[in-house]
């Protein structure tokens, strides 16, 4: 059995053997084993991994072109989670794509009869 730490030095020494601290020189890249084969490229360009059916709505292609930024700029999240969560807004906006594009359509509509109007009242004048 092991020998409790005498001070509060060696406690920290079986705590870093452990792996309970860091090991010193502190480096940003210590414990990262499953990144370090992983291209810097793909943590930054995710726009591939985005279903290409959803980028034809302009309101859901722009709302995923900022969840790549986001998830570009966010260096805790390993390439696997960033896929994960663009495959999580895939699923999400699927169903919903259809009532997205009729409200688009429909506002679109809508802007069209207020120019309409605002024409024919200006010449009325």
């Amino acid at each position: 059995m092991l020998t409790p730490p005498l001070n509060q030095f060696e406690e920290w020494m079986q705590w870093t053997v452990e792996g309970k601290l860091w090991r010193f020189p502190i480096d940003n890249e210590q414990d990262w084993d499953t990144e370090n084969n992983v291209p810097f490229h793909e943590h930054m360009f995710l726009d591939q991994y985005t279903d290409k059916a959803l980028r034809k709505s302009p309101p859901v292609a722009a709302f995923l072109d900022l969840v790549c930024a986001g998830l570009a700029q966010n260096p805790h999240f390993t390439v696997a989670e960033k896929r994960a969560h663009l495959q999580w807004y895939a699923e999400y906006f699927k169903d919903k794509l259809e009532s997205i594009d009729a409200s688009v359509r429909e506002e679109l509509r809508l802007v069209e009869l207020e120019r309409k109007a605002r024409s024919t009242s200006a010449r009325s004048q």
